[in-house]
């Protein structure tokens, strides 16, 4: 199931097209759940203040695909920017299902023409309930991310 998805995920990635201030790499931080926060890594392509994608899973049977949508709040693409978004997530952790609604503020610097770093906050709000999501809020998700800017 988990290399369906992940195939999935990347298929989508990849069949966005390569746009004009687009950027592919990693996002790794402390994410949460229910405030029971653990560290993980997410592949994420982005089109640098307009969208993003992320695949992530970490070593407990966990994993989930966000997209978000984002808007330029100051600056602009080539260089600075800090950034507000709204998205949403699937994604399962010991084979039962969630899903989850999220905000994301942010701010990304594009380096040397071709490296993207940026370093982003994005509390979560469960849609759905399991036996890891039993309270609706999930503070705890900063993360720093890495990418390759085309």
């Amino acid at each position: 199931m988990m290399k369906k998805l992940l195939g999935l995920a990347l298929l989508m990635m990849l069949s966005i097209g390569a746009y004009s201030q687009s950027a592919i790499g990693i996002r790794g931080g402390v994410f949460g759940v229910d405030g029971n926060s653990y560290g993980g890594l997410e592949v994420s392509y982005t089109r640098i203040g307009s969208m993003e994608l992320d695949f992530g899973w970490t070593g407990n049977n966990s994993y989930k695909f966000t997209y978000l949508k984002q808007f330029g709040l100051v600056g602009d693409a080539n260089n600075f920017l800090l950034y507000a978004g709204l998205g949403a997530g699937l994604g399962a952790i010991s084979s039962q299902f969630h899903a989850n609604a999220a905000v994301d503020v942010g701010v990304s610097w594009k380096l040397l023409n071709f490296l993207q770093l940026s370093l982003d906050y994005r509390p979560e709000w469960a849609i759905t309930s399991n036996s890891y999501t039993e309270t609706s809020f999930s503070w705890n998700n900063i993360a720093l991310g890495l990418r390759y800017a085309f």
